[in-house]
């Protein structure tokens, strides 16, 4: 069965970076550096597409230059993020490519110098489609913050919830980014699958409690092994 992208979608798709900016920012917020860094782009295709993105109202410019979806940005992010699992496995039946959502609760509001925590999850495969556990690897960064774990942390992905915690303290900025990469190892550990990741620009004041728990997510595509 042939899988067609939504109309409105493949009207951005001749304009180079419109959709990776929808897939990339997806997973959090990013600087007009981030996208250009990460996504490959010039200058000038980074400002065409950007500038189709504000003007069809899919995604906003904050006050300090930060770059985030609107909600209707997030629903065509959605959208697109579907249609790419459902053509992924028309065009290749055999890439066995599952899509799982990974959440990461952080408090709204960060306090300098005081840990706040984290909690990472993955939701349960809703496909039926898992058939057996992966071992997932998270590589973990924070700007202007630290985290109470030293290097990569694994956790065993089933079909099932899967969590971690951790621990992370703002420096006296008054933002700090925390970076979720996420990886899937191979049975025989001899391999490394990039499958995404996620990253978040907090908010920080320098005294008084820390804001109640947001949950941001993401879409990651694994390998079912």
């Amino acid at each position: 069965m042939s899988v067609e992208m939504p109309i409105y979608l493949k009207q951005l798709e001749p304009l180079t970076g419109a959709l990776e900016m929808l897939r990339y920012l997806s997973r959090g917020v990013a600087s007009a550096d981030d996208l250009i860094d990460s996504l490959g782009l010039s200058d000038r295709s980074f400002d065409k597409a950007k500038r189709r993105l504000v003007t069809n109202q899919y995604i906003a410019a904050r006050s300090d230059g930060i770059l985030e979806l609107t909600q209707k940005g997030k629903n065509a992010a959605h959208e697109l993020l579907e249609y790419d699992r459902l053509a992924g496995d028309n065009r290749d039946a055999g890439s066995h490519k599952i899509a799982r959502r990974v959440l990461v609760a952080v408090p709204r509001v960060l306090v300098a110098g005081q840990p706040a925590p984290v909690t990472i999850g993955f939701e349960p495969d809703s496909s039926g489609a898992w058939r057996a556990s992966a071992e997932v690897v998270l590589r973990l960064s924070a700007l202007y913050a630290s985290v109470n774990v030293r290097g990569d942390q694994t956790v065993s992905l089933g079909r099932g919830v899967a969590r971690t915690s951790l621990e992370l303290t703002p420096e006296f900025y008054d933002q700090a980014r925390l970076r979720v990469q996420i990886f899937q190892l191979s049975p025989d550990g001899e391999d490394i699958t990039d499958c995404g990741g996620i990253f978040l620009d907090i908010n920080v004041q320098a005294d008084g409690e820390p804001g109640s728990l947001v949950a941001h997510s993401a879409t990651i595509q694994f390998n079912n092994l």
